[in-house]
C-alpha cells in the first residue's frame, strides 16, 4: 500500500463526514488494470454487491 490505513482514514475524515459502516477500497496489488468501458464490482458477503462502469 502507498499509504497506511490511518493516513487514508485521516485524509478522508478531513474532507467528509465518515459514518459507521463506511468502507475504503484501497486496491489490490497485482490486480488487472481497468480501463474506460470496463465494469467493476465489489461484493461484501452477507451485505450485498455494488457495480459501476469505468468512465475515465
Amino acid at each position: 500500500m502507498l499509504f497506511p490505513p490511518a493516513e487514508i482514514v485521516s485524509f478522508h475524515a478531513d474532507v467528509m463526514t465518515l459514518e459507521p459502516g463506511d468502507l475504503f477500497s484501497t486496491g489490490t496489488p497485482g490486480a488487472a488494470p481497468i480501463a474506460p468501458g470496463d465494469e467493476v464490482r465489489a461484493v461484501v458477503e452477507s451485505i450485498g454487491t455494488v457495480e459501476a462502469p469505468v468512465t475515465r
